[in-house]
């Protein structure tokens, strides 16, 4: 064997050590940030009370009035009218109207009153969710003054800042 060969050979046999080396530092260095993007994309975890709050807002912004004692919510629309779980009450905490179980309501066709009070109250209601990936349905609506209901499907897509309702489609009023 020359000099030459067994030179050639030696440098051969640095460059795959150099190269096997220099992959993996950045195959070790790359992972970490490959992870954190990753993590960052994906959905956060999400939950059925998520989409009812997220729809509650809606519903008191594009549908709430002024000058109530108090927003009466409910959930298991239209099979049935549950008070809220204590977590999805919780969220509503400082708001103004107070947002109270619809258990501290009446509701009827002479007016809807919040019975701490006595004084005027809106109903708002949501049904379950049905939740697909990043998309959410459920039905909703509310009744005031109780004479006005009116019923929605909407429509909710999960986005980097939560659930954003995309769509309230009107489907009958009374």
């Amino acid at each position: 064997m020359s000099f030459a060969t067994l030179r050639t050979g030696a440098a051969r046999a640095a460059a795959a050590l150099l190269i096997a080396g220099a992959w993996a530092c950045e195959s070790a260095e790359l992972a970490a940030p490959d992870q954190v993007l990753f993590d960052e994309r994906r959905p956060a975890p999400t939950s059925e009370v998520d989409v009812q709050e997220a729809t509650f807002r809606w519903l008191f912004e594009n549908k709430g009035a002024t000058g109530f004692d108090a927003y009466c919510i409910s959930t298991g629309w239209p099979e049935s009218n549950d008070d809220p779980s204590a977590e999805l009450l919780a969220r509503f905490a400082g708001n103004q109207p107070p947002v109270v179980p619809l258990s501290d309501c009446t509701i009827s066709v002479a007016g809807d009153t919040y019975n701490p009070t006595g004084g005027p109250a809106q109903w708002f209601f949501v049904g379950p969710a049905t939740i697909t990936g990043r998309t959410a349905t459920l039905d909703a609506g509310f009744h005031i003054n109780g004479r006005l209901a009116e019923f929605f499907d909407c429509t909710l897509r999960l986005t980097g800042q939560g659930w954003v309702v995309r769509e309230c489609v009107l489907t009958g009023a009374a």
